[in-house]
């Protein structure tokens, strides 16, 4: 077995590996394989995302349609989080699930959007539709709109910080694609930390 380097499209051997290295490298990579099988959370969520994005990206797409591929995104995201808490409780001592819940509230206490899908979530499961308005033009594609007046009065359910916080913005339309694409940026950060 070689190490290699691949650049611009070459193959360079670097060094021939002798048969520990070689054993040493094939017991790493089993255990990394059996951990990627194990917390393979990130594959829901991505395949997710494309079928999102490409609701969102097809004008042609119903309403309805990508309606219902926001709702399937909402619900990986949560599978995520819940899933890697789960992994953790069991697998791992408590300083790991500590790490995850301080990564979780950090991202909720920095990020907006974080803290608006979190509670459309919720929104969608309990309450009623993740959108108020989807506007398609052929110069700035599509927008997904939720109004905030709405989203405020009909979800009970909300943070009371999170309320004032959106009570204090002055746009009533809440951008939920933006909402989703800044989340999974947050969902692939974080999933990396937690894989590392």
């Amino acid at each position: 077995m070689w190490i290699m380097e691949i650049n611009d499209n070459e193959f360079t051997i670097l060094k021939e590996l002798e048969q520990t290295e070689e054993n040493e490298i094939n017991v790493a990579c089993q255990k990394l394989n059996s951990l990627l099988k194990e917390v393979n959370f990130m594959q829901p969520i991505n395949e997710e995302f494309k079928e999102y994005i490409k609701s969102v990206e097809n004008d042609k797409e119903s309403p309805s349609k990508l309606v219902r591929q926001i709702n399937n995104y909402l619900s990986a995201y949560k599978g995520f989080i819940d899933h890697w808490r789960t992994f953790l409780s069991r697998n791992k001592d408590e300083s790991y699930v500590e790490f995850f819940d301080l990564a979780i509230s950090e991202i909720y206490d920095r990020c907006f959007e974080y803290r608006f899908i979190y509670n459309l979530r919720n929104y969608a499961q309990h309450n009623g539709e993740p959108v108020s308005n989807i506007i398609r033009t052929l110069n700035e594609g599509t927008k997904v709109i939720l109004k905030k007046d709405k989203f405020i009065f009909e979800h009970k359910g909300m943070q009371r910080p999170f309320k004032r916080e959106l009570e204090s913005i002055t746009e009533n339309d809440l951008d939920v694609d933006n909402g989703i694409r800044v989340l999974h940026k947050e969902m692939i950060e974080l999933h990396g930390k937690l894989f590392n």
